[in-house]
């Protein structure tokens, strides 16, 4: 997995996981808590498909903004991609199962950045 260097790079890789390929929610079925990652289903969320295997641990729990801020491994892994661009699109993968493509959008405007095509 290679480390973005810029926030379009991120951009485009978070928007074809999200809009092309549509995967699927990662939520605990009984809770509805969202996952980084389920190794008992191969699901994962979008931030969680973008952490390297030797970066995540089965603790991480909190919000990504958080996450990235207390854990130096990660500010390094993700040190040229806007945190709140982080926090965006993991929402978008946890509350906009339906209109993906559209809060993509919303969010390339926001942060000035282009829409793949």
């Amino acid at each position: 997995m290679k480390k973005f260097e810029s926030n379009q790079e991120f951009f485009d890789a978070t928007w074809h996981w999200l809009v092309v390929e549509n995967h699927p929610k990662c939520a605990d079925p009984k809770t509805g808590r969202c996952h980084y990652r389920d190794h008992q289903n191969g699901t994962t969320c979008v931030i969680g498909a973008f952490i390297p295997e030797e970066l995540y641990h089965d603790d991480m729990l909190t919000g990504i903004k958080w996450l990235v801020d207390m854990d130096p491994k990660l500010q390094a892994w993700f040190e040229h991609v806007d945190r709140h661009l982080l926090v965006e699109v993991q929402k978008v993968h946890d509350e906009n199962e339906l209109d993906r493509q559209e809060v993509m959008g919303k969010i390339a405007k926001w942060f000035k950045l282009t829409v793949p095509v």
